[in-house]
């Protein structure tokens, strides 16, 4: 829609008019995929990554929209959403394919005006939390992937759970039922 393009194009001159942006991304090579086997675990699994941006300096910030620009709400999202783990894997895949380290990161721009935009390189720590991640979560797939098994979160049928804050909302009190007798 009309509406969406002139929003996308506002969002877009926010970001290109900040200059340490614009020297970042200038030569930048933008969504190149990437096909390879990684080995994890004594297992070769073959994979696809697909960064948003390699900039000429090896960082690769993941362009990332939300509505809120808060840190500590985005800190808490990118955890949330598994940000931490495909940046993690981004960067050790290039890593080894360019045999040279890269500066993942993620580059969060407001969904409204006036459009602000806050880059964050991630740390030592979300990067080996989000490794830890990709490994297990790798390992599992393979490991569905050759036995043809795909489990659910729990053997057989199991109850429905009611989130906390919904026990607190409510009062359960007991309630008797009768049946009349036949």
């Amino acid at each position: 829609k009309k509406t969406d393009f002139d929003i996308i194009m506002q969002m877009r001159r926010v970001i290109f008019a900040d200059k340490v942006m614009v020297n970042m991304l200038e030569g930048a090579t933008v969504e190149a995929s990437i096909l390879c086997e990684v080995l994890i675990n004594g297992e070769w699994i073959g994979v696809k990554i697909r960064p948003d941006v390699i900039t000429k300096n090896c960082e690769v910030p993941d362009y990332k929209t939300t509505a809120n620009m808060n840190p500590e709400k985005f800190g808490r999202d990118a955890h949330d959403r598994g940000y931490w783990l495909k940046q993690a894997f981004i960067g050790d895949v290039l890593a080894a394919a360019y045999k040279r380290p890269f500066k993942v990161g993620l580059l969060a721009q407001g969904k409204s005006a006036p459009y602000i935009h806050q880059l964050y390189w991630m740390t030592a720590d979300q990067i080996s939390i989000g490794r830890e991640q990709y490994t297990y979560a790798l390992t599992t797939y393979n490991k569905c992937n050759k036995s043809d098994s795909w489990p659910a979160y729990f053997d057989g049928a199991t109850d429905l759970p009611t989130p906390d804050y919904l026990v607190r909302r409510y009062e359960f009190d007991e309630v008797e039922i009768k049946f009349e007798e036949e």
